[in-house]
């Protein structure tokens, strides 16, 4: 059975690690400006990919590893995406790469800035993370259409 409804459409599931005072909604908005046919989707078995968000609130390693096991709990396998939001006022700081603490497979690790008041930073840094997510979920939009159709048609 195919897993969405409309071709080319990719489903994602939301998963929150921690308090990320409202930067996951601004950070799928703009997702969704760059991937229109990204849905939100309640139902783990239903969805392509789960967007994982990580603020970090103590030490980087501890608040991945906690996101990581509440992934976990989701799926040991589908593909994710781990947003680490690091808080912030200053939109050009220098942050560790996240991605050296995942071994997941499957899932690709950026790092964004925001701010309590603001929100996510106006940044090259969030900029970055939202064209690499684009970049790995983009192929994924292609692939699952590709599939979609072989199974409509066969």
């Amino acid at each position: 059975q195919c897993v969405f409804s409309v071709v080319g459409e990719v489903r994602f599931r939301r998963c929150v690690s921690g308090e990320t005072l409202g930067s996951d909604d601004g950070f799928i908005r703009k997702l969704k400006e760059k991937i229109p046919r990204l849905k939100e989707e309640f139902n783990v078995k239903n969805c392509n990919v789960i967007l994982v968000f990580c603020p970090v609130v103590s030490r980087s390693g501890t608040n991945i590893e906690a996101a990581l096991k509440k992934l976990q709990t989701l799926s040991e396998t589908k593909p994710a995406v781990l947003v680490v939001l690091h808080h912030t006022l200053n939109p050009e700081i220098l942050v560790p790469d996240s991605s050296r603490s995942v071994n997941r497979e499957n899932t690709l690790t950026v790092d964004c800035l925001f701010e309590q008041d603001r929100g996510l930073l106006q940044c090259q840094k969030n900029q970055e993370a939202l064209d690499k997510i684009t970049g790995w979920i983009n192929p994924l939009v292609f692939t699952l259409s590709f599939i979609c159709i072989l199974f409509f048609y066969i």
